[in-house]
């Protein structure tokens, strides 16, 4: 198994805000690492990234979530 993260490639994720929207919950999937590898093989490129509004608003919707639900921030 493997993590997937549905926004990729990494290196186009460089500011702290874009690496924690990378890394959201929402934003991962665990697959298998054949089929993973299918992904990246079949777009390299991976999807149009977000713009920094986007990006920000499921930060802070995530951070809000969980402090609703009585975790840290």
């Amino acid at each position: 198994m493997a993590t997937h993260h549905l926004f990729y490639p990494s290196t186009v994720y460089e500011t702290p805000l874009e690496q924690s929207f990378r890394e959201l919950p929402s934003n991962k999937l665990r697959i298998c690492r054949n089929v993973e590898a299918g992904i990246h093989e079949a777009d390299p490129n991976g999807p149009p990234k977000p713009t920094i509004e986007v990006m920000a608003y499921c930060v802070e919707q995530d951070q809000l979530r969980r402090e609703l639900e009585g975790r840290r921030p």
